[in-house]
């Protein structure tokens, strides 16, 4: 076959994306293959067709990078990060199927979600806390309290109710504070316009 047919697209770099991780090991693997293809290709040459295959962005990650190892290193930290299993256990729990979707899909879509779920043997106890805390944290109403507890990666049921407790407190206090705030500045006015008024009748006096 045709060396052509191996060689991968430019690899489009966007870690922000949910889907990177597998996006990256699929190219990463095709690209690998397009190397084996070549036959001997030195580190040298490596680190220059990688550059010569990934987008501006990805150039940016990898530029300093003087060694093909290490540059394919920073592109799987970027790409493939570490997933948080306290999110990809919310997002299995509220994965619903779509109106669009195939059973056959819909099942497919939860295996990828469950893959991020470091799920583990543990203790009944243990267990009962880590299915407490998921339920916890879907039933929470604050979509804002929800969010800051999802960017955790390691959370026990302990910390999670702490957290929220000391996050729901922080957002007393703000709402207190800007309820105030009008209050004040009208007192404020009131005391300046009252010292006003009483500098011009200490002026009249004067005259």
């Amino acid at each position: 076959m045709d060396i052509k047919g191996f060689r991968p697209k430019a690899f489009a770099v966007d870690p922000h994306c949910k889907d990177a991780k597998r996006q990256w090991l699929h190219w990463y693997r095709s690209f690998t293959t397009y190397l084996l293809r070549l036959g001997e290709v030195s580190d040298a040459d490596k680190l220059t067709l990688l550059v010569n295959h990934v987008d501006a962005v990805g150039y940016e990650l990898i530029s300093e990078a003087t060694i093909y190892d290490e540059a394919v290193n920073t592109l799987q930290e970027v790409n493939a990060k570490p997933p948080n299993p306290v999110l990809a256990r919310y997002l299995l729990k509220s994965c619903k199927q779509q109106l669009e979707e195939t059973l056959e899909q819909y099942v497919q879509k939860l295996g990828r979600l469950r893959t991020d779920c470091s799920f583990l043997a543990v203790s009944a106890s243990r267990h009962k806390e880590e299915v407490i805390r998921d339920a916890f944290i879907s039933g929470i109403v604050s979509n804002e309290i929800k969010r800051r507890l999802l960017e955790e990666n390691n959370l026990s049921l302990d910390n999670t109710i702490s957290k929220v407790r000391s996050l729901e407190a922080g957002h007393r206090n703000a709402e207190l504070f800007s309820a105030c705030s009008p209050q004040c500045a009208f007192v404020q006015q009131t005391a300046a316009v009252a010292s006003s008024l009483e500098n011009d009748n200490c002026k009249s006096d004067e005259g």
